[in-house]
């Protein structure tokens, strides 16, 4: 399984997710494809029930974790497609 914004190129490798992890993304992919609320997601994704916090999962730096990585990409994404986040500036040529 492989997370991939088109737009950015941001690409990560989620093959190594346990079946609790994939289910949770695939449920975070759900609702991003369904354009749910930004404040919504972000609970759902960074709340206490979120799987990044289990106790049986391996302590590691959420700043490499792969479902980390496409979760935050993905509200960051919502985000900005609902307003509440500013799109990154295009950088000017010339």
């Amino acid at each position: 399984m492989v997370y991939l914004n088109s737009e950015t190129g941001l690409k990560l490798d989620l093959g190594n997710l346990d079946a609790i992890d994939r289910d949770f993304y695939r449920l975070a992919l759900r609702l991003f494809k369904e354009n749910a609320r930004w404040t919504s997601f972000n609970e759902l994704i960074l709340g206490m029930q979120s799987p990044l916090y289990r106790r049986d999962r391996p302590r590691r730096d959420f700043r490499s974790d792969p479902l980390y990585l496409a979760l935050k990409d993905m509200s960051i994404q919502l985000g900005i497609r609902q307003g509440m986040i500013a799109p990154r500036a295009k950088a000017r040529v010339g």
